[in-house]
């Protein structure tokens, strides 16, 4: 696997959002975005008879890629008080501070992907959406690639 951004080959990466789109960086690119998942190898499990160079290869996966909902705070609140608990009550059942349950009603502090997990099965309720990449550049019909040419949108200067 390679760095998408310095061309670094890699065995572990990061999957960063970068200017509304994702890619896979190493750690000393990663940086430059925001960090949303982790790109760990997969290994296949094959059967003992397969070759074993292709049992060898590693398969990759890329976990964590969701966003969560605008409305969560309105969601968390209302689902809570239909269930007749406390933020103290909530808080306990997912291992977290009555303030950040505070904080997270009001819309103040995001819930991790974990933390939304879980709150989304105490309290029934969806508060993650996969996240929905930026569309790609269109490529011309005989390039073999990505060129920076692709890439940059020019401006026409003002006279």
């Amino acid at each position: 696997m390679m760095c998408e951004l310095c061309g670094k080959e890699i065995t572990e990466g990061l999957r960063v959002r970068l200017e509304g789109g994702l890619v896979t960086a190493c750690r000393g690119c990663a940086g430059l975005g925001e960090v949303v998942s982790e790109v760990k190898p997969v290994r296949k499990k094959t059967p003992v008879h397969a070759d074993s160079a292709a049992a060898e290869k590693p398969e990759f996966k890329v976990e964590g890629e969701y966003d969560v909902v605008e409305d969560y705070g309105a969601r968390i609140k209302a689902a809570r008080e239909g269930l007749g608990w406390t933020q103290e009550d909530l808080g306990r059942m997912v291992n977290e501070p009555h303030s950040v349950v505070h904080r997270m009603e009001s819309g103040r502090f995001e819930p991790s992907p974990e933390v939304a997990k879980k709150l989304e099965r105490k309290l029934n309720v969806k508060l993650l959406v996969p996240h929905a990449e930026a569309e790609a550049p269109r490529l011309k019909q005989d390039s073999k690639g990505i060129t920076l040419g692709d890439m940059v949108v020019v401006r026409k200067r003002s006279a």
